[in-house]
């Protein structure tokens, strides 16, 4: 019931001119992890080249490799190759700015248990990262260190980790059950900080805050953020991440749920956008 106040409360403020996310940016990261189905592959195109087109921003399409476990013993069963993968990845980093999705198991890896904060294993963590970074850039795919962490697994040694391996960006804060970031359990004691804000020397995090796969409602999206933000998400500075997985997604959902954040005041942010916020100091630690 609350949440059809709120809508009603948006959409009226937006049809009298009221802007409530105004000064907030928005930053779409996609995590892509079957582009061998053509379905996916399709979908990730499409969203990709009409956001460059809408906002002239690139979304940004953290990728897992070919080198992840998870990935290849799929690869393997259906006879997809790791050389025409890597052509897909091309394909979309023609329209976004690619980084690393990280998926990790445990070994034996034909258990596809995954490496969370329950059983976390830093070394292969980092091990894992360093292998799938250099792949990328090595094939000119991924030219600024971004991360978005799959099941939303992300601790201190996994930071740790990042930092080592040179990352600038990592997109995995959430409330997720495998997330043990100090944001998510400030945002869990009701306060969360929407600010670009810095992790650990040298890597900055933004909040990922809700999907954009697909909305019953179409303002789902800005309900959610001013929910989660308590409504206090005006003022520059603000970043939230809007994610979606290429398998999932519904591409004309997603565009509408775009044009109706650009109608509540909301704009789009890139990646050098983000580089210059976070070059002139334009963030919060953590605590």
């Amino acid at each position: 019931m609350l949440s059809h106040v709120v809508d009603s409360v948006l959409l009226a403020a937006a049809g009298a001119g009221i802007q409530p996310l105004l000064g907030v940016g928005f930053v779409p990261v996609l995590h892509v992890e079957r582009l061998q189905d053509d379905d996916s592959f399709a979908r990730v195109l499409e969203f990709c080249r009409t956001y460059e087109v809408m906002t002239s921003r690139r979304a940004i399409s953290t990728v897992i490799t070919p080198l992840a476990p998870i990935l290849a013993n799929e690869l393997l069963s259906v006879g997809f190759s790791h050389q025409a993968y890597m052509g897909r990845i091309a394909a979309v980093a023609e329209h976004s700015d690619i980084g690393l999705h990280g998926h990790f198991l445990r070994c034996p890896v034909e258990s596809r248990r995954p490496v969370h904060n329950y059983w976390s294993d830093s070394g292969l963590v980092a091990k894992q990262m360093r292998e799938e970074s250099s792949w990328l850039e090595t094939h000119g795919l991924m030219r600024t260190r971004v991360y978005s962490g799959g099941w939303w697994h992300l601790n201190r040694s996994v930071v740790a980790a990042l930092v080592a391996n040179g990352f600038e960006f990592d997109f995995t804060p959430s409330v997720g059950r495998y997330n043990d970031s100090p944001t998510a359990r400030f945002h869990r004691r009701g306060s969360p900080n929407p600010a670009l804000f810095e992790m650990a020397p040298g890597l900055h995090g933004a909040w990922a805050v809700s999907g954009i796969c697909g909305s019953p409602r179409i303002s789902a999206v800005p309900r959610r953020t001013l929910a989660a933000f308590g409504g206090g998400v005006r003022g520059a500075g603000r970043v939230v991440t809007l994610y979606s997985h290429d398998w999932d997604m519904d591409v004309p959902s997603a565009v509408r749920t775009l044009q109706d954040l650009q109608s509540h005041g909301a704009h789009f942010l890139s990646l050098g956008e983000l580089a210059s916020m976070r070059a002139v100091g334009s963030t919060t630690k953590e605590r």
